[in-house]
């Protein structure tokens, strides 16, 4: 049971290894776990459950619990959670961009777009994005971008200036890294300003470079030994995209979130009174989850849930 009327952060951590396939196409070496979140319960005000013919009646394993209604239902604001997979990832060009960037309220980022498969967003002169850390220490920031009307990149993390960046002159979409020390960044929101070193007209825009994504890597961070394990880490990043789809887990095809392990989704969520949290997880090849569930803003508890493939969790 969760407690009433407070904002909360809801994570579901992927564990271990896992495989799934959305149908029976994906190749093992892609390695997934999936979780159908069901929806924050709240329970029923008064009333009889409708009758329902046999035609009618939901699918057992994805029916709302007796003496509830639906509150919230996390699929459907896939847009607004926070994914970390080794690091947290931020997918420009998709609605789950906007919640790191406050909207298009004046932080420098323009129209989305699509070119080649990649999705990217607009960046002009400068471009404010705020993210939400887990602790401090040294981080390294991922972006991968394509300059149009710049070849410089200037960040500042919380208004302390990090190194600068030479872009390549390249009509495509590259890898840089910029890292910041200890001391810098810190536990909870931080600003990240980029500055960059001129403009172009694109289309009635102003702009400087085609963000594509951003991850901010965890200290200890490994990178790819060569060019070919930099390509498959990329292709396994959790793109808005691909977050919700259909998974086969067993005998059951199911609409879910799906990550690679290891990896956590997180949400901030108002909870009612008396509300409860509900989810299916299906463990695969060894992958596990677990819930963790904090009132803001102190830290989270952690508390283990480990269940058989696809049994409801509350």
């Amino acid at each position: 049971m969760l407690s009433s009327s407070k904002w909360l952060r809801v994570a579901i951590g992927l564990v271990g290894v896992g495989c799934a396939a959305e149908g029976s196409s994906a190749p093992p070496a892609q390695a997934q776990a999936a979780a159908e979140a069901a929806p924050v319960q709240t329970p029923r005000q008064g009333g009889a459950e409708p009758a329902l013919s046999p035609a009618s009646k939901p699918d057992p394993a994805t029916a709302i619990p007796a003496g509830t209604r639906k509150h919230l239902d996390l699929l459907e604001l896939a847009h607004l959670a926070d994914v970390d997979q080794r690091g947290l990832f931020v997918d420009f060009g998709t609605p789950a961009r906007m919640k790191y960037t406050v909207g298009h309220w004046r932080t420098g980022f323009g129209k989305d777009g699509v070119e080649a498969g990649a999705t990217f967003t607009n960046v002009g002169a400068s471009g404010q994005v705020f993210l939400p850390i887990d602790g401090d220490g040294e981080r390294t920031f991922r972006f991968r971008l394509k300059p149009v009307g710049t070849k410089t990149l200037q960040v500042y993390m919380n208004g302390k200036p990090l190194p600068s960046i030479r872009l390549e002159a390249a009509t495509s979409y590259a890898d840089y890294d910029v890292k910041a020390p200890a001391g810098v960044v810190h536990a909870g929101e931080n600003q990240l300003l980029m500055r960059f070193g001129g403009t172009t007209k694109v289309n009635g825009e102003d702009v400087a470079a085609a963000l594509d994504w951003i991850r901010v890597l965890p200290p200890g961070y490994v990178a790819p030994a060569d060019a070919a394990a930099a390509n498959a880490e990329r292709a396994a990043l959790p793109y808005y995209a691909s977050l919700v789809r259909d998974v086969a887990a067993g005998s059951a095809t199911r609409r879910a979130l799906t990550l690679r392990a290891p990896a956590t989704v997180s949400y901030y969520v108002e909870v009612p009174k008396q509300g409860s949290l509900s989810f299916r997880v299906a463990q695969i090849e060894g992958a596990g989850a677990r819930a963790k569930v904090s009132r803001r803003p102190t830290p989270p508890v952690l508390r283990p849930r480990r269940s058989p493939p696809g049994r409801d969790r509350s």
